[in-house]
């Protein structure tokens, strides 16, 4: 897993549920571009600012509160999203497991750590990319986890520890 990720620039574009155009045809000349629910500047600023809207959400500050910060919130709710996120998680725990090493710059993560939180880092995949429903900031602090190349999931000097960041990812995923 690398400082920044492919999931870092995910949106989505699909039409909210329930949405249709006028007889439920397209309109001459329309595209999916000016059918989207977002306008283009929107998307940019929150593509721009996705790490600053990451800690807003994963501190807490509602998704409502701002337009950015509620596009950022259904982003990291959309079911793709969240399978990315799991993937990432189980994909590291698998690598940890196999001590395997790539040739890519990358960040390499606290193995030791990682295999002795394994079975964690698998149950909290599950959790993310399952059907129930959890709250973004726990999404948000996963993504974070993820992409801080000086966090606890790669450097053995961080100031917490991944069990500890793992439990309250855990708890900022529940929905209360």
């Amino acid at each position: 897993m690398t400082a920044t990720s492919h999931f870092d620039t995910l949106t989505t574009s699909a039409r909210p549920a329930g949405a249709s155009s006028d007889h439920g045809t397209r309109a001459h000349g329309s595209t999916d571009r000016t059918r989207r629910p977002h306008g283009l500047g929107l998307r940019l600023r929150t593509g721009l600012h996705h790490r600053r809207l990451d800690h807003e959400l994963a501190n807490g500050l509602p998704a409502a509160s701002s337009p950015e910060r509620a596009l950022h919130a259904a982003q990291l709710a959309d079911p793709r999203s969240r399978a990315v996120l799991g993937r990432s998680l189980r994909r590291l725990a698998t690598d940890a497991q196999a001590r395997r090493r790539t040739l890519r710059p990358q960040v390499a993560p606290a193995r030791a750590a990682l295999l002795a939180h394994e079975a964690r880092v698998l149950a909290l995949a599950d959790r993310i990319d399952g059907d129930a429903t959890v709250a973004v900031a726990g999404l948000a602090r996963t993504r974070l986890l993820l992409a801080d190349g000086s966090g606890p999931l790669y450097s053995r000097s961080a100031r917490q520890s991944l069990g500890a960041e793992l439990r309250a990812i855990d708890d900022a995923l529940d929905t209360h």
